[in-house]
Protein backbone atom coordinates (compact mmCIF):
# COMPACT_ATOMS: atom_id res chain seq x y z
CA UNK A 1 0.00 0.00 0.00
CA UNK A 2 2.70 2.41 0.39
CA UNK A 3 4.59 1.69 -2.80
CA UNK A 4 1.06 2.54 -4.30
CA UNK A 5 0.96 5.53 -2.19
CA UNK A 6 4.16 6.58 -3.52
CA UNK A 7 3.56 5.98 -6.57
CA UNK A 8 0.19 8.21 -6.35
CA UNK A 9 2.25 10.84 -4.91
CA UNK A 10 5.10 10.86 -8.18
CA UNK A 11 1.68 10.89 -10.33
CA UNK A 12 0.77 14.16 -8.75
CA UNK A 13 4.10 15.77 -8.46
CA UNK A 14 4.41 15.03 -12.05
CA UNK A 15 1.06 16.77 -12.64
CA UNK A 16 2.16 19.85 -10.81
CA UNK A 17 5.67 19.54 -12.91
CA UNK A 18 4.44 19.70 -15.57
CA UNK A 19 1.23 21.73 -15.57
CA UNK A 20 3.32 24.81 -13.97
CA UNK A 21 5.95 24.28 -16.68
CA UNK A 22 3.35 24.71 -19.26
CA UNK A 23 2.38 28.06 -17.55
CA UNK A 24 5.61 29.19 -17.01
CA UNK A 25 5.84 28.47 -21.00
CA UNK A 26 2.96 30.34 -21.67
CA UNK A 27 3.70 32.89 -19.77
CA UNK A 28 7.08 33.63 -21.26
CA UNK A 29 5.19 33.42 -24.65
CA UNK A 30 2.47 36.16 -23.69
CA UNK A 31 4.69 38.45 -21.33
CA UNK A 32 4.47 41.43 -23.75
CA UNK A 33 0.69 40.59 -25.38
CA UNK A 34 -1.52 41.08 -23.11
CA UNK A 35 -2.05 41.82 -19.47
CA UNK A 36 -5.48 40.01 -18.62
CA UNK A 37 -3.68 36.96 -19.92
CA UNK A 38 -0.33 36.81 -17.91
CA UNK A 39 -2.84 37.26 -14.87
CA UNK A 40 -5.25 34.66 -15.76
CA UNK A 41 -1.97 32.56 -16.58
CA UNK A 42 -0.65 33.76 -12.96
CA UNK A 43 -4.34 32.65 -10.99
CA UNK A 44 -4.62 29.36 -12.79
CA UNK A 45 -0.83 28.58 -11.55
CA UNK A 46 -1.52 29.82 -8.19
CA UNK A 47 -4.63 27.72 -7.51
CA UNK A 48 -2.71 24.69 -9.22
CA UNK A 49 -0.06 25.32 -6.84
CA UNK A 50 -2.73 24.88 -4.06
CA UNK A 51 -4.64 22.21 -5.22
CA UNK A 52 -2.06 20.03 -6.55
CA UNK A 53 -0.42 20.94 -3.50
CA UNK A 54 -2.65 20.00 -0.97
CA UNK A 55 -3.08 16.07 -2.63
CA UNK A 56 0.88 15.75 -2.21
CA UNK A 57 0.39 16.67 1.38
CA UNK A 58 -2.72 14.63 1.66
CA UNK A 59 -0.87 11.84 0.00
CA UNK A 60 2.33 12.14 2.51
CA UNK A 61 -0.17 12.06 5.61
CA UNK A 62 -1.64 8.95 4.25
CA UNK A 63 1.83 7.13 3.69
CA UNK A 64 2.91 8.04 7.61
CA UNK A 65 -0.63 6.92 8.67
CA UNK A 66 0.17 3.36 6.34
CA UNK A 67 4.08 3.29 8.22
CA UNK A 68 1.75 3.69 11.60
CA UNK A 69 -0.45 0.90 10.70
CA UNK A 70 3.12 -1.18 9.50
CA UNK A 71 4.51 -0.44 12.80
CA UNK A 72 2.20 -2.33 14.64
CA UNK A 73 2.42 -5.32 13.06
CA UNK A 74 4.14 -7.76 15.61
CA UNK A 75 7.52 -8.20 13.81
CA UNK A 76 7.33 -11.75 12.74
CA UNK A 77 4.52 -10.68 10.78
CA UNK A 78 6.43 -7.95 9.65
CA UNK A 79 9.25 -9.38 8.57
CA UNK A 80 6.73 -11.65 5.84
CA UNK A 81 5.99 -8.56 4.00
CA UNK A 82 9.52 -7.00 3.72
CA UNK A 83 10.75 -3.70 5.42
CA UNK A 84 9.63 -0.26 4.90
CA UNK A 85 13.51 1.10 3.36
CA UNK A 86 14.35 4.44 2.46
CA UNK A 87 14.30 8.34 3.78
CA UNK A 88 10.26 8.05 4.77
CA UNK A 89 8.16 11.12 5.29
CA UNK A 90 7.04 9.31 8.82
CA UNK A 91 10.43 9.70 10.10
CA UNK A 92 10.12 13.69 9.67
CA UNK A 93 7.06 14.00 10.83
CA UNK A 94 8.25 15.77 14.16
CA UNK A 95 11.18 17.29 12.00
CA UNK A 96 9.67 20.53 10.45
CA UNK A 97 13.02 21.83 8.57
CA UNK A 98 13.20 18.30 6.99
CA UNK A 99 9.46 18.00 6.13
CA UNK A 100 10.11 21.70 4.50
CA UNK A 101 12.59 21.10 2.28
CA UNK A 102 10.97 18.01 0.60
CA UNK A 103 9.93 18.08 -2.43
CA UNK A 104 6.03 17.71 -1.64
CA UNK A 105 5.93 20.71 0.05
CA UNK A 106 8.60 23.08 -0.79
CA UNK A 107 8.02 22.55 -4.27
CA UNK A 108 4.29 24.29 -4.32
CA UNK A 109 5.35 27.02 -1.36
CA UNK A 110 8.38 27.87 -4.22
CA UNK A 111 5.70 28.22 -7.05
CA UNK A 112 3.09 30.18 -5.08
CA UNK A 113 5.61 33.41 -4.37
CA UNK A 114 7.07 33.32 -8.08
CA UNK A 115 3.20 33.17 -9.45
CA UNK A 116 2.28 36.22 -7.29
CA UNK A 117 5.28 38.15 -7.49
CA UNK A 118 4.34 37.93 -11.03
CA UNK A 119 1.19 39.48 -10.57
CA UNK A 120 2.58 42.52 -8.86
CA UNK A 121 5.17 42.92 -11.02
CA UNK A 122 2.79 43.18 -14.08
CA UNK A 123 0.89 45.10 -11.96
CA UNK A 124 3.59 47.48 -11.37
CA UNK A 125 4.06 48.27 -15.01
CA UNK A 126 0.75 49.69 -15.02
CA UNK A 127 1.46 52.87 -12.95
Amino acid sequence: MIENENRRLHERFSILAQFQGLLFTALSLGWDKNLHLIILIAIVGILSAVTIGGALQFAIIAMIKLTDEYDLIPKGERDLEGPVIGLFPAKFRHNLFARFISYPFAIPLLVLPAWICIIYIKLQGLK
